[in-house]
């Protein structure tokens, strides 16, 4: 039985009015609003030496709020893209004035310190044309240089400590690249926004002049500065906690997390390292390592070595589910469908196994989740978290639900042959995890 708690809050969507401030940094497309985890954390009240973890955290919504509230913020994602904006969204508005400094050093350094080599094979000519590429590497170059104090050029994906230790003023440096990459890959886009072209043999790759790179560069890191304007300074230290780890392994220690706030990967088979390819790509990660990073994603499409083993553990309805996507009658149902809805169910078992495993007794989570459709097969993701988590004693409070303004029947039209209403909610878990070691 649900335990009401006498409030409702914001919803979880972003919207145009809710990207202002750090939150416009990067637009996310999976990521939540600022606003829908202020009004939890103050629901809770929690004491200040609690500990909150999100860990898909994305952009890092719920680390920078729940540091801001005063709370010890954890944040993980196995994208190092997402690390660096999590990174970013630490900086200090009172860093504006060293920000603007750095910026106008980089640019009027810009023609005095262009190279035509640099000594690495650069990923990023997958999309851009080499004159492009070495604009932006430049760029790149004169941000290690100045800011991170590294002599030589180096790529960060292949660099994991300077990844990892990489500052908040750095990190706000790269977003404003990823901006820029952002910008003039537009033609390279389609109505889907989780996906980006990549051009074939002979086909037409970007082509934009270096100085038109430094302009959009320049524009693209003045709007951030004014973005982080827009912040209030916050007395205090921060005490945040940003890495790269898998959901299913987390690098903490037994029940030592007093809430968790976070938004699982959707059921709707989103290839979320696509989704930041390019970003990907100027970090240096090469298509042989975007394919293994791929199959390491929860919710992937790619297909992994390895077959999961369906398990009674996920519960009743999904198991149920599994067999209707097996046994439908549209092509590869049977086949790949079915074996990446296996993946996403076995993750999502690990996963949750893992929060229950860090949590502490009494600890609250909140879950963000959306339920979805394979072709007309519904799938009540927040049913199957409720099963999933009833052996841990995870007692479910509430529940909310918003009608979710974009949802993949938008994107893929061939679904509306199965369905026509297109009416797809995200639901709001609230649980409390009872006194109980399983």
């Amino acid at each position: 039985m649900l335990n009401t708690i006498d409030f409702l809050p914001r919803t979880p969507k972003r919207s145009h009015l809710n990207k202002k401030g750090k939150s416009g940094f990067y637009d996310y497309y999976a990521g939540y609003s600022s606003e829908f985890v202020e009004d939890v954390l103050n629901f809770w009240n929690l004491p200040h030496a609690s500990v909150i973890l999100d860990p898909w955290n994305g952009s890092g919504t719920t680390t920078n709020v729940a540091a801001a509230h005063g709370y010890k913020a954890l944040g993980f994602d196995i994208n190092p893209v997402m690390l660096i904006v999590a990174k970013s969204r630490e900086i200090s508005p009172s860093a504006a004035s060293r920000l603007e400094f750095f910026k106008r050093l980089i640019i009027e350094r810009y023609n005095s310190h262009r190279s035509n080599q640099f000594p690495y094979s650069d990923p990023l000519e997958g999309w851009l044309t080499l004159e492009t590429s070495t604009a932006i590497r430049n760029i790149e170059a004169l941000i290690q240089t100045i800011i991170i104090k590294h002599k030589t050029p180096f790529l960060l994906y292949h660099n994991l400590g300077e990844l990892k230790n990489l500052s908040a003023e750095a990190s706000f440096f790269y977003v404003g690249l990823f901006r820029l990459l952002r910008e003039i890959s537009l033609p390279l886009r389609s109505s889907n926004p989780t996906w980006i072209k990549r051009p074939k043999l002979g086909e037409r790759k970007i082509s934009i002049s270096d100085n038109s790179i430094l302009e959009i560069f320049q524009d693209q890191v003045e709007e951030l500065i004014e973005l982080l304007h827009q912040e209030q300074n916050i007395n205090g230290p921060r005490q945040v906690r940003l890495d790269i780890a898998m959901s299913e392994n987390l690098p903490l220690e037994d029940k030592s997390v007093n809430a968790i706030v976070t938004s699982p990967p959707y059921c709707t088979r989103i290839d979320y390292a696509v989704l930041t390819s390019l970003e990907l790509g100027l970090l240096g990660c090469s298509q042989k390592e975007m394919k293994h990073l791929r199959q390491n994603f929860m919710g992937t499409p790619v297909i992994s070595k390895t077959k999961p083993v369906v398990s009674q553990k996920w519960g009743q309805g999904c198991l149920k589910i599994i067999d209707a996507i097996g046994n439908h009658e549209s092509k590869a149902s049977q086949t790949y469908y079915l074996r990446t809805y296996l993946q996403y169910f076995d993750s999502l078992n690990h996963s949750l196994r893992e929060l229950n495993r860090v949590l502490k007794n009494d600890g609250q989570c909140v879950l963000v989740v959306q339920n979805s459709y394979y072709k007309n097969v519904y799938i009540n993701l927040a049913e199957i978290i409720k099963d999933m988590t009833e052996p841990f004693h995870w007692e479910i409070v509430q529940i909310f639900d918003y009608l979710s303004p974009q949802n993949m029947l938008q994107i893929n039209s061939k679904s509306k042959k199965y369905r026509v209403d297109g009416k797809e909610k995200e639901f709001v878990l609230f649980f409390k995890k009872e006194g109980s070691d399983d």
